[in-house]
C-alpha cells in the first residue's frame, strides 16, 4: 500500500474516534439516566444536561473532521485537523473538570 493511501485512511481516524466517544458518553450518561425506575437525582440531571451538550458538540466536530478528511486529497488540511483535534481535547478536558469539580457536591441516589 502506498504512503498516500495510508495517509488518506488515517485522516478519517479523528472523526471515527469522535463518534465513538459520543456513543460512549450517550450510552453511559444519557441513555441509562434514571434507570430502572425513572428517578433521577440532582447529579444525574446535571450529568445528563452536560452530556447532552457534549454530545452535540462532538457530533459537530465529528462531521467537521469527516468534511476535512473528504476534502484533504484536494487540499493539505493536516494543520487544520491537528488544530481542531487539540480544540476537541480541550473541550473534553473542560467537560471532565466541570463534571468532577462542580458536580462533586450534588446529591446522588446512593442510599445509606
Amino acid at each position: 500500500m502506498s504512503r498516500m493511501k495510508i495517509v488518506r485512511i488515517l485522516i478519517y481516524v479523528p472523526a471515527c474516534v469522535v463518534f465513538l466517544i459520543t456513543v460512549g458518553v450517550y450510552l453511559e450518561y444519557i441513555y441509562w439516566a434514571g434507570f430502572p425506575d425513572g428517578f433521577m437525582s440532582e447529579k444525574e440531571r446535571a450529568e445528563k444536561m452536560l452530556s447532552t451538550f457534549f454530545c452535540w458538540i462532538s457530533i459537530f466536530f465529528g462531521f467537521y473532521f469527516f468534511r476535512l478528511a473528504w476534502i484533504s486529497p484536494k487540499k493539505n488540511n493536516s494543520r487544520k485537523i491537528v488544530f481542531w483535534s487539540y480544540v476537541y481535547l480541550v473541550i473534553i478536558l473542560i467537560t471532565y473538570l466541570v463534571k468532577v469539580f462542580l458536580f462533586a457536591g450534588l446529591m446522588d441516589s446512593r442510599g445509606g
